[in-house]
């Protein structure tokens, strides 16, 4: 049995504890960025939440697309995300919601940390 196979009794509810969660490298490893993976698996769903963690003194900025949205909610430190044309400056408490096919990334200073919840969707 899979563990992201359901049934009637658990009403296709999955718990992860901290324990499992797993720290992986960004796809662009130029860009020097991690991602906390909040739920682990190949199972395919409609979301893919994630910790993001930046440090200015490694990070190379690069703008990405991929299909679908995205949800970020920034938890510590401040940093610029650009979308498109568009640049906004991002603090603890503050949320950004964006299409994820318009070119978009954190950009930092030398001497900013950024820690933030992204949340993507599929297509």
């Amino acid at each position: 049995m899979s563990f992201f196979e359901t049934d009637d009794s658990d009403q296709g509810v999955v718990f992860f504890s901290k324990g499992k969660r797993q720290i992986v490298r960004g796809r662009r490893t130029s860009l020097n960025y991690e991602y906390e993976l909040l739920v682990t698996g190949r199972r395919r769903r409609g979301m893919q939440p994630m910790i993001v963690s930046i440090d200015g003194r490694t990070y190379r900025f690069g703008l990405q697309d991929h299909p679908g949205e995205q949800f970020i909610f920034m938890l510590e430190g401040e940093m610029r995300y650009i979308v498109g044309e568009k640049s906004y400056v991002v603090e603890p408490g503050d949320c950004l919601y964006s299409d994820s096919r318009v070119p978009h990334g954190p950009k930092l200073g030398k001497n900013q940390t950024a820690r933030y919840l992204v949340v993507h969707t599929g297509t």
